[in-house]
């Protein structure tokens, strides 16, 4: 707001070189010539006070326009904000695609042969002689695990018979895995006489098969006690692989002929493992 000139008039007058200069004039002055003189002082004093001010606000708009222009310039250049600190560039992050691949689940089935299986032994009394079972093997065929990778297997017997079960041997293969098996079963319960027991081998079983006193229904890790008898399995079966745990087969394609390959390592005994035998998988697949 604009001050009115008595106020202006005042301020002047008040300066301490507007008294200086009065009081000369008024020393040396007539009061008229005095006056006049005093006027022309004031006129003096406010020019200049208003050509000091105007000058100053002149530079003070110079300064923040030329603040402005280049504050403006640099934000758009992103180099510079504020007092003079360096901006850094900042870019969203990347939004990751949604995954174009198939969702996973989990699938647990059972396949089983029901086919009986019959566990002959050596003509005569032919000493440590590795026989066939018949079917030799026995298969399983195993289907609809989409993409699908082994979590875990169990394998069941059912209805297992033997005069001396301390001669069974078994092996479980698959033929989609070449190198992987597991020798399942070997020298379990010796010479006391075994019935139509299930036997569920499961490497999460808390006990072994015993190695002696026959063996009753139950669930069992995969067990091969040190060795009585020929722990060999005659052709078309591989080669044991030092492998007794079902876990061996972790992490792979369950979809193929999995073979139970069943032996009487001595001769002089037989049995059977009469109802069937199957196969539990649980595994990861494509939804």
């Amino acid at each position: 707001m604009n001050a009115s000139p008595v106020d202006r008039l005042a301020t002047i007058l008040a300066t301490p070189g507007t008294r200086r200069r009065m009081t000369r004039v008024l020393a040396t002055t007539p009061l008229v010539a005095a006056l006049a003189a005093l006027l022309s002082a004031a006129r003096e004093a406010a020019a200049a006070d208003d050509a000091h001010g105007s000058s100053h606000r002149r530079q003070r708009r110079k300064a923040e326009h030329r603040h402005h222009t280049g504050k403006d310039k640099e934000n758009r250049n992103g180099q510079r904000t504020g007092r003079g600190k360096r901006k850094k560039k900042t870019s969203a992050s990347p939004i990751s695609p949604p995954p174009t691949g198939p969702r996973r689940a989990t699938m647990t089935r059972t396949f089983s042969n029901s086919t009986p299986i019959t566990i002959l032994t050596a003509p005569g009394d032919a000493g440590e002689v590795a026989t066939p079972a018949t079917p030799y093997p026995s298969v399983i065929e195993v289907a609809g695990f989409a993409n699908g990778r082994i979590l875990d297997v169990t394998l069941t017997l059912h209805g297992v018979s033997h005069t001396y079960p301390g001669d069974i041997e078994i092996l479980l293969a698959a033929a989609q895995l070449p190198g992987l098996n597991a020798f399942v079963m070997s020298d379990a319960g010796s010479g006391t006489d075994v019935s139509n027991v299930t036997l569920a081998l499961d490497d999460q079983a808390t006990a072994d098969l015993p190695s002696s006193g026959g063996f009753a229904s139950g669930t069992f890790r995969p067990t091969n006690h040190p060795a009585r008898g020929a722990e060999e399995f005659p052709a078309p079966a591989p080669a044991p692989s030092g492998n007794v745990a079902l876990r061996v087969f972790t992490g792979s394609d369950p979809n193929g002929t999995w073979q139970l390959f069943v032996v009487d390592d001595e001769g002089g005994e037989s049995g059977s493992i009469a109802n069937r035998w199957s196969l539990e998988i649980t595994a990861e697949v494509d939804a």
